[in-house]
């Protein structure tokens, strides 16, 4: 049987930390002897991971690059290699996005007895976007979660506080693909007065 040859690999987009799946269409059967592996342009390697048929002439090699950073992203491309020879795909991008964080802390517009107002102050972030989720997540500065919130607008009102209480609020900023969601952005801290 001859070295078979790869009809085709995708391009693979993953947020840092996550794992990357490249899939290789193969021309012919699985072969014990046959070794099958990816490779990176920046020297990152990844054996087979499983192989599933898709007809009798030809089958899908899976491959998985773990743990991203975005020193990852670059070309890669599947090798067959056995005794008969040495088949190569064509090369195919890895895309590692970081997720963002906000650069600045949120600000305070208006405070309440037991509420404050602030502003996300979101849009200069470190990472990379679309952003496709803003929460706020804002806890006592003793440390206690007291909550995290989905948030919609530029602006918005946390309810509910204990007064005489310090608070640090901080965004959290989601962008599209499993792991997406950034580390909280810098606190905004703040002593909840009674008015």
């Amino acid at each position: 049987m001859s070295t078979p040859h790869f009809l085709h690999i995708k391009g693979v987009e993953v947020n840092a930390g996550q794992t990357a799946t490249f899939q290789c269409t193969v021309n012919g059967r699985p072969q014990s002897n046959l070794l099958l592996h990816l490779q990176g342009m920046g020297g990152r390697q990844a054996v087979v991971r499983e192989t599933k048929p898709v007809n009798s002439r030809r089958y899908v090699a899976s491959f998985d690059v773990e743990n991203t950073t975005k020193g990852d992203s670059g070309r890669y491309r599947c090798i067959a290699q056995s005794e008969r020879g040495v088949g190569v795909s064509s090369y195919a991008d890895l895309t590692v996005k970081q997720p963002p964080v906000p650069i600045a802390p949120p600000q305070l517009t208006a405070v309440g007895a037991t509420y404050l107002w602030i502003q996300l102050n979101a849009n200069s972030i470190n990472g990379d976007g679309p952003i496709i989720e803003r929460e706020v997540e804002y806890r006592t500065v003793s440390g206690m979660l007291i909550d995290t919130t989905p948030v919609d607008k530029p602006t918005h009102k946390i309810g509910h506080l204990d007064p005489d209480t310090e608070y640090e609020i901080s965004v959290l900023l989601t962008r599209p693909l499993e792991g997406g969601t950034g580390n909280p952005g810098p606190p905004l801290e703040s002593q909840d007065q009674v008015c």
